[in-house]
């Protein structure tokens, strides 16, 4: 943990936390089937602070692209994620991985989380879903391509959570 300010300081950082993934990991989803990618604990130190949640994330997918999505979580919250539209999944981003292969795409997104009260430990967490109706599967930090081969690469991937006093 980093601490930048003193408390009472508006706008200032006030401590960050960060999770750093460096091993690569594989799975499938089923229909309507959902996995935490990444999750960061993280206690705020003032009651009416904020948080800037950044994420870097190496992801690759296969199957049905249209029904994977990504949603940011504070506990079982929804941070963030677009507008309601008739029978539109929300979510937080949609990637298009169609032509990814040898190693995913890096996908980045910065989000001010200003949801919180209180100073009680809450968990974040990166979530995939699946909705398509016919399951895929995920490969993060690595691609879809499994040779042993030096074009394949293998990424890192990193929740950072930044307290921001109000």
């Amino acid at each position: 943990n980093l601490s930048f300010a003193s408390a009472g300081a508006s706008g200032k950082i006030l401590q960050v936390v960060s999770t750093t993934l460096t091993s690569a990991s594989t799975g499938t989803l089923s229909t309507n089937g959902e996995v935490d990618l990444l999750t960061r604990t993280y206690t705020p130190t003032e009651s009416s602070s904020n948080a800037l949640i950044q994420v870097s994330l190496h992801l690759d997918l296969t199957g049905a692209y249209g029904g994977m999505f990504l949603r940011l979580l504070r506990d079982s919250t929804i941070v963030s994620q677009g507008d309601a539209s008739s029978n539109r999944t929300r979510c937080t981003i949609s990637p298009d991985l169609s032509t990814s292969t040898f190693g995913g795409v890096l996908l980045g997104f910065t989000i001010l989380d200003t949801g919180i009260s209180g100073t009680s430990q809450v968990t974040y967490k990166v979530r995939l879903y699946d909705v398509s109706g016919q399951g895929g599967q995920y490969f993060l930090n690595t691609g879809r391509d499994t040779a042993d081969q030096n074009y394949v690469l293998r990424g890192v991937s990193t929740l950072t959570v930044m307290e921001v006093a109000a």
